[in-house]
């Protein structure tokens, strides 16, 4: 089967520095929210999305795209870094979501203030509850949970603009999301976007 005409995409997080979660995310010196320290390449858990994602290109003969995340830099610490690198990955092209999401900024503080993933119907309900618990678990190790509330609101705004830029043709039209990821995270990215509107989603694991 060919399915070059199909448009699948898959979402890369960039590289962190230092090999645990204390290490990597720390609390900003004005005390306001977490604070990283970007490296070039990907971390291991990216780096085995793109496995799976090239591994899904062989079988299906098709193309696939990874988005990466670079506007985390942007969306995710109260203080804006610079943005990581662009890396390079055998099999797949990759694109840098920054300059779009830079242009969006005010869309994202919308969601984040609105918070639309509180109000998904109750069959979907458990996506934010899974994922929430996740990244609950990830940032264990931050003891002031007040921080830890702000940077899972920043991420989930984060999730919700990915299916507005992606319904919106933003990487291309008629996307199909190979979802690499928590599956928790694919419906919150469809939360703004109407039942004919939603993203179509292949959970590859």
């Amino acid at each position: 089967m060919d399915n070059n005409n199909e448009n699948f995409v898959f979402f890369l997080c960039p590289k962190t520095r230092g090999r645990s979660v204390k290490q990597r995310f720390f609390v900003n010196q004005a005390g306001t929210g977490l604070e990283t320290i970007y490296e070039s390449g990907l971390p291991p858990h990216s780096l085995e999305r793109a496995r799976r994602a090239v591994q899904f290109s062989k079988e299906r003969h098709c193309v696939v795209t990874a988005i990466f995340s670079a506007a985390d830099s942007l969306i995710l610490y109260p203080v804006a870094l610079l943005p990581p690198p662009t890396p390079r990955v055998e099999g797949v092209s990759v694109i840098s979501n920054y300059d779009l999401v830079l242009l969006e900024l005010p869309l994202w503080a919308q969601f984040y203030r609105d918070q639309p993933w509180l109000h998904l119907p109750q069959k979907e309900k458990w996506a934010v509850k899974k994922e929430e618990k996740r990244l609950r678990r990830l940032f264990g190790s931050i003891k002031k949970k007040n921080l830890v509330n702000d940077i899972l609101r920043r991420i989930f705004a984060g999730y919700a603009l990915d299916g507005v830029l992606l319904r919106s043709s933003a990487f291309g039209d008629d996307p199909i999301l190979l979802s690499v990821e928590s599956s928790g995270v694919a419906v919150i990215q469809n939360c703004m976007l109407s039942p004919g509107e939603k993203i179509p989603v292949i959970q590859i694991v």
